[in-house]
């Protein structure tokens, strides 16, 4: 069995092989152990922020479409940049610098292999998303988005009524 023998030699080098037969595909993870100095072998850089905002979205709509009995989730950049760029603020910049930033994740989640172009501005959703995005993370994070969601609603409406108050 080929399995047995690609895992050994990863686990020399203290890389565990993840194969999920149910979607089709196989991940590295890094062993980490707080006793030893082992060495890093794998890309260990977190996602930016318009990439986390972006894979909220890519696995909701995986997780959505799923359920409906879709197996390959396809979706469009349009419908990307509309939900993304409802959780960019005025800070954030423009509007032309939100999409280039949205465009930027979608760009560098293909290159992860997370999603895959299938044409111009069109993109099939992979299960790899459900394995960086976990259910329970996903969750979290919505929590977080809704929470922030409801702050700036909360400052809007109590700029409102300050600024209501300051005119009579």
């Amino acid at each position: 069995d080929h399995q047995t023998v690609i895992e050994s030699r990863l686990n020399d080098l203290y890389i565990r092989l993840i194969v999920d037969h149910d979607h089709g595909l196989a991940y590295k993870q890094q062993v980490r152990v707080e006793e030893l100095d082992i060495p890093i072998l794998l890309r260990d850089t977190p996602y930016t922020r318009s990439e986390t905002l972006v894979l909220v979205h890519l696995r909701t709509v995986y997780e959505r479409e799923n359920v409906a009995g879709e197996a390959s989730p396809r979706i469009d950049i349009e419908d990307v940049e509309q939900t993304v760029l409802s959780y960019f603020t005025d800070a954030d910049g423009d509007v032309s610098r939100r999409q280039k930033a949205v465009r930027d994740a979608m760009r560098n989640l293909a290159g992860d292999g997370i999603i895959s172009e299938e044409t111009t501005g069109r993109y099939r959703i992979g299960p790899l998303v459900e394995v960086v995005l976990s259910a329970e993370k996903l969750t979290e994070l919505r929590d977080w988005l809704r929470e922030k969601a409801a702050g700036r609603e909360t400052d809007a409406g109590a700029a409102e009524h300050a600024q209501e108050g300051a005119l009579s």
